[in-house]
């Protein structure tokens, strides 16, 4: 959004990257020129900004300029593969036929593969035809761009049955992105056939990571700028302190971590009943971050799922639940929990017929 990326700075943000980011309005672009001119490193694929926020094609996209692109010609369908340090990598969403400035580096070639032809009993040899290139890298003002003129479709399924050519090609991307002044090893580490997402919520950094089975050994390694306090919220434990989390995952599984500033200490509170109304206190101090707590009923033994809820704690967390003016006689169980490291609230109660 507008918002957004008003607040977007180099110093916070070095690296913005634009997968897929076909529509962006006119401020949009204005911010992201303003980003690269004061330092930062813009990367995208194809056609980024080729629409306006109302959908509409642009007859003169700024974002091509910005990535040094003078013209942009036919789109480039099928026979054409990325052809890098003499192999053959198919794409089925290959970009254009394209005109760079003067001041931009152009890197590696999509190139035609054309087999050699028989002509009597001579043979001539195959050939590669230049279509158009790869990369395009260029400086403008204090920072940079880096335009990928091909996508990834459906990467995690077409290369991961190949664990020699998927590593093959991430490890050209990893070179490449070097060559924008990218520090790879401060990057995450992931498996092939994996999907990875990042987020923050509360002051608390959460890692989410799933792959699927591909026969190959799911070793990853996801890095934090700096040590904190890591818990695996799938199995609810902690893991210890570290910069940095090594494992294997299994296929057709997943993988949750949290990365929590300060070490989680005791949990408490305390869990009420007044015949019609459950009242939930729970309380850990948190020096300015929350942690996710999950809420279970029971009625004879079975969840009522409806009920259940999750909810974030900073320090104290008070709420009710309403059970109705008469709630069904039998055996209710409530369950607090905390999601980091399991530790539990439990309270059961009994409503006579």
């Amino acid at each position: 959004t507008d918002k957004e990326l008003n607040r977007l700075s180099p110093s916070t943000h070095p690296i913005v990257i634009l997968p897929c980011t076909l529509r962006l309005s006119d401020e949009n672009i204005k911010l992201l020129e303003q980003y690269v001119r004061n330092g930062g490193t813009l990367i995208a694929d194809l056609y980024p900004g080729r629409f306006d926020d109302f959908g509409v094609i642009r007859k003169d996209n700024p974002l091509y300029r910005l990535f040094g692109i003078t013209d942009i010609g036919q789109r480039i369908f099928l026979e054409p593969s990325l052809s890098i340090d003499g192999l053959h990598f198919p794409f089925i969403l290959l970009g254009s036929k394209l005109t760079a400035a003067p001041d931009v580096q152009s890197h590696l070639a999509i190139q035609r593969k054309i087999k050699g032809t028989k002509i009597g009993s001579m043979r001539l040899a195959d050939s590669n035809k230049l279509i158009a290139p790869a990369f395009l890298l260029r400086k403008t003002g204090k920072g940079k761009t880096l335009y990928l003129n091909f996508f990834f479709d459906r990467y995690n399924i077409s290369y991961s049955n190949s664990e020699i050519q998927s590593n093959q090609i991430r490890n050209i991307i990893r070179n490449v992105f070097r060559l924008a002044g990218l520090e790879m090893n401060k990057c995450h580490q992931l498996p092939i056939a994996s999907s990875y997402a990042e987020y923050q919520l509360g002051g608390v950094r959460y890692w989410f990571l799933s792959r699927r089975d591909t026969g190959s050994t799911g070793d990853f390694t996801l890095k934090a700028e700096k040590p904190v306090h890591l818990y695996d919220l799938m199995q609810g434990k902690y893991l210890g302190k570290s910069a940095s989390f090594q494992g294997k995952l299994p296929g057709n599984n997943m993988c949750f971590i949290g990365c929590f500033p300060e070490k989680l200490g005791r949990f408490s509170g305390k869990i009420d009943f007044d015949g019609r109304k459950i009242r939930i206190r729970a309380e850990r101090k948190h020096p300015g971050f929350q942690e996710p707590l999950r809420m279970r009923i029971f009625h004879n033994g079975r969840e009522i799922q409806i009920l259940a809820q999750t909810r974030m704690l900073s320090d104290r967390l008070q709420w009710e639940v309403d059970l109705g003016l008469e709630p069904a006689p039998g055996t209710w169980q409530v369950s607090l929990t905390a999601v980091a490291d399991s530790q539990k609230l439990e309270k059961s109660f009994n409503i006579a017929k």
